[in-house]
């Protein structure tokens, strides 16, 4: 039913009276808010949401990135650990930055190995090798764990020639096939699976 504004008398000279135009007011006027509520201002807002980018980008560093920095032996290789859309806990992306015209595949894979041993203790689903934020690989958390397990007593060589195998691509496929046969042919196939690798990781990029 449509609310009708109750009957006004209007002066003899048709003038507004005070006690109309107050009248006036208190109808236009806005319904107080209920109770307990509060209109929050913009600035408060943008604060907030500083404080929460804040303690994201704090989370990052504090629980990979930092592990992933101390890893590094040089400076020609720039790179940065993060989780995935910087929130989900179970997913790490190695996102390589840049590499220097000195660093070598070994070198960037020790920086990896190193990473993985200093998170040993912590479980992950996957691990995403990017570079400058595109995943181009990705390793399962079971064995970036076993590699920083490890590395204290294997031989590197045998981790590195056996890291391709472990790789599926960002849509779920084997990045690189499981070798046998007699050992020489595998490990000849296994190390170049790994030079195709690192093409396909970095060093393509590296070129243009």
């Amino acid at each position: 039913m449509t609310e009708v504004d109750p009957p006004i008398r209007r002066p003899a000279d048709g003038k507004v009276g005070a006690e109309e135009q107050a009248l006036r007011q208190a109808l236009a006027a806005k319904p107080p808010a209920p109770p307990g509520t509060r209109r929050r201002s913009p600035l408060r807002v943008i604060v907030l949401l500083c404080l929460l980018l804040a303690g994201v980008v704090g989370a990052n560093h504090f629980q990979l990135n930092r592990h992933a920095q101390q890893a590094l032996k040089s400076t020609s290789v720039d790179v940065l650990a993060y989780y995935r859309y910087g929130v989900l806990p179970d997913t790490i992306v190695y996102d390589l930055r840049d590499v220097g015209g000195t660093a070598s595949t070994a070198e960037i894979m020790g920086n990896f190995m190193r990473f993985a041993e200093a998170l040993k203790d912590r479980r992950f689903s996957e691990i995403h090798l990017a570079w400058r934020g595109e995943t181009r690989f990705v390793l399962g958390g079971r064995d970036f764990r076993t590699i920083g397990a490890e590395l204290s007593w294997q031989n590197p060589i045998y981790t590195l020639r056996t890291f391709p195998e472990k790789l599926k691509t960002p849509q779920g496929l084997s990045a690189f096939s499981s070798w046998s046969g007699g050992m020489l042919g595998v490990t000849a196939a296994q190390m170049e699976d790994l030079n195709r690798m690192a093409e396909r990781w970095f060093l393509k990029d590296l070129r243009y």
